[in-house]
């Protein structure tokens, strides 16, 4: 099996944002960088179910294909829909 190749993106914070990215990082035992790793593929989630449910529910896809277009499982669509019910 292949490794998985990473990409690099670069983020700009204030002073006081890096203090507390840095000092939630310490308190998970991981670097800045793994925190926000973590941090933006977590909110890419969110934001791609959302976007999902609001698809579905508009009637622009099936959950198979909103799951293919946004890599998020169909079950997770579907559990998503029934949560904010």
């Amino acid at each position: 099996m292949e490794p998985t190749k990473k990409q690099i993106i670069s983020v700009r914070l204030d002073d006081a944002t890096k203090q507390r990215v840095e000092l939630a990082a310490r308190l998970l035992n991981q670097s800045a960088d793994a925190f926000l790793a973590q941090a933006g593929k977590d909110r890419a989630r969110q934001v791609l179910l959302a976007w999902s449910i609001d698809q579905y529910k508009n009637g622009e896809g099936t959950f198979s294909e909103l799951a293919a277009m946004t890599g998020l499982a169909i079950e997770e669509i579907m559990l998503g829909m029934s949560q904010k019910e």
